[in-house]
């Protein structure tokens, strides 16, 4: 950056100890940064992403999924960078702050919190209807409570430990599609591929899949909001976020046209269980099979779950820490030193909201928060290339801010279609940015402490360390 006037020194025993007052430790490298990236995701390969396609058709949705693909691909580049720039835990939080300013910071916090929180509640529904399927005798609230109460002392324990049971269960999660691919292989025909209604809908039904196709790659910007706690984020973050998303995107294609190829969609696009379904119609007296799967399967929700939960309150914990949440969600535990609170927190709203709704609102919520938060995310990053007025000067970043401003463009298109198309949703939007303007009006924008990483660095043009 050339424009230093705001520059601001700094030692690095003030670094040090805001780090011991109110840092996290650093545990993850690039390899934990792919489970958390793979495995925060990957519950969106085993269900939810069936519900467009009665939208869209076979093929529309195979279009919707490459347009989604392409896009994501594009957007780990952005986070990518901006979170080696910004490695702090606030994650979207921070990128707002240091492009578009306070408000739009916690705005763009607050959406992430949603699109994480409705989520974790999809994907709990979920893992109790797999559980009941296998264990019929037990109840639902059980089930979710357990669960939550396993990932929340496993979370509070330690970051190093939250990062290896998750590389566990995501490569778990792993082979229980590789099962499932081989399961199906005998299946597999042209025919039946060919055969599928390629269209519904045409345009309007392939836009209309965008959000269910989105549920492939929902939160996978965790990665980012892991930054804080990764070594060497400059280079491990990058590596996540590329390898994150090679693995995502070849799973998923993989696996839609295997479903598409093997039985006709009627038989798995209004169930929360589509690839099982399409299990049990291929391999019928293989009941060991199933249960295999269902259980592998398991692991999948699990590991989405487990990620989530660690995003959702690690975001909490940086907007808290900064004072626009209530501050006590910051405590870190004397000895862990995990946001115990914000954990907790997490858990109980994520078991709350998992009661409260079904999986297709869910989902459908979830995709516009993050099509809403990565749209505040795109504008900040432009902001913040802008201002760098050494680096502007380059044709080809001339043009990638320019596509990625139509990309932005789109994004708010995209979501205004979503609602006039679905339009029983408009009300939570409408719910949604009443509370959080008031709460941040009267109350969020009144506590902002200027000590905060994400604080400091936003007013700043350059912070130097001596």
């Amino acid at each position: 950056m050339t424009n230093h006037k705001n520059e601001i020194l700094i030692t690095q025993r003030e670094i040090d100890d805001f780090q011991k007052k109110s840092g996290l430790r650093k545990a993850f490298s690039g390899i934990h940064l792919w489970g958390v990236g793979v495995g925060t995701v990957i519950a969106g390969t085993f269900f939810g992403w069936n519900y467009g396609v009665e939208l869209s058709g076979a093929f529309g949705f195979i279009i919707a999924t490459l347009i989604v693909s392409v896009f994501y691909i594009l957007l780990t580049k952005v986070f990518a960078e901006l979170s080696t720039m910004l490695p702090y835990t606030g994650g979207p939080y921070a990128y707002g702050r240091k492009g578009l300013g306070t408000f739009f910071g916690y705005l763009t916090g607050i959406t992430t919190i949603m699109e994480f929180m409705c989520a974790a509640a999809a994907i709990t529904i979920s893992i109790s209807l797999y559980f009941s399927k296998l264990y019929p005798t037990i109840s639902h609230i059980h089930i979710i409570a357990v669960i939550y109460i396993l990932f929340i002392i496993i979370d509070i324990i330690g970051i190093k430990q939250s990062g290896v049971f998750q590389l566990i269960i995501t490569g778990v999660a792993i082979s229980a599609l590789v099962l499932f691919f081989i399961g199906t292989s005998g299946s597999v025909s042209i025919v039946t591929l060919t055969s599928q209604p390629m269209f519904i809908n045409g345009l309007d039904g392939i836009f209309a899949a965008i959000p269910f196709a989105m549920w492939f790659y929902i939160c996978i910007e965790g990665i980012s909001l892991a930054a804080e706690e990764t070594k060497n984020p400059q280079v491990s973050i990058g590596h996540g976020f590329t390898f994150s998303i090679i693995t995502i995107v070849l799973l998923n294609i993989g696996m839609l046209i295997i479903a598409f190829a093997t039985v006709p969609m009627q038989y798995f696009i209004n169930t929360d269980s589509p690839l099982t379904s399409i299990l049990m119609i291929v391999q019928p007296n293989d009941k060991v099979a199933i249960v295999v799967f269902s259980t592998l399967a398991l692991c999948g929700l699990l590991a989405s779950l487990h990620g989530i939960i660690n995003g959702f309150s690690r975001e909490v914990f940086s907007l808290s820490r900064a004072g626009y949440l209530p501050q006590i969600l910051s405590s870190l535990h004397p000895v862990t030193r995990t946001p115990y609170l914000a954990i907790v927190l997490s858990g109980l709203m994520g078991v709350a909201l998992s009661l409260m709704a079904d999986i297709k609102t869910l989902v459908f919520l979830a995709s516009f928060f993050a099509l809403l938060m990565y749209f505040l995310v795109i504008l900040s990053y432009i902001k913040i290339k802008i201002t760098e007025d050494d680096k502007i000067r380059s044709v080809s970043l001339k043009l990638w801010l320019v596509f990625l401003l139509i990309i932005a463009t789109t994004l708010l298109l995209i979501m205004i279609l979503m609602l006039v198309k679905q339009s029983q949703y408009i009300m939570y939007a409408v719910v949604f940015f009443s509370i959080t303007g008031f709460y941040y009006f009267m109350i969020g924008n009144k506590h902002i402490m200027p000590d905060a990483p994400e604080e400091i660095e936003a007013k700043v043009e350059k912070i130097s360390i001596y």
